[in-house]
């Protein structure tokens, strides 16, 4: 895959699951404006059922750190992956590589001891349009 061409791939992936996924979770932050993220909740603990969950205040402010903390990501990952994958650059493709696997990890495994096992399936495709793009640009750098 040429390295502009992965990048952009890397780039569509952090426009919508990163920075308009991060702005979905945190409009949870705002009670009467957290329709959209009861509907991400519900949807990413398959299947769609109408039941989210309780968005009590505690979810409220949960939303807004992890939307902040995944807009931030989406936005570093934009200004700094995204080049290096049209360079090659190898120490920050490689940084970037652990760090979307610790992610992937760590949220697979709570998302699955928590009961929405099935947001796994959502993590693994999060993790290859990631990964795939960074692994091209690492074997052709």
């Amino acid at each position: 895959m040429p390295p502009k061409t992965a990048a952009l791939i890397f780039r569509i992936n952090l426009a919508l699951s990163f920075i308009a996924g991060g702005l979905l979770w945190a409009s949870g932050a705002i009670p009467g404006f957290d329709g959209p993220t009861a509907w991400m909740f519900d949807l990413l603990s398959w299947p769609v059922d109408g039941d989210p969950g309780a968005l009590n205040p505690a979810a409220h402010f949960m939303s807004a750190i992890g939307g902040g903390v995944l807009v931030g990501l989406g936005v570093l990952n934009w200004l700094l992956v995204a080049p290096a994958i049209e360079t090659g650059e190898r120490r920050i493709l490689n940084a970037a590589l652990v760090s979307v696997f610790s992610w992937f990890v760590i949220d697979s495994t709570g998302s699955t001891l928590s009961g929405n096992a099935p947001n796994v399936v959502f993590n693994a495709v999060i993790l290859a349009l990631y990964a795939l793009p960074v692994l091209a640009a690492r074997k052709s750098g």
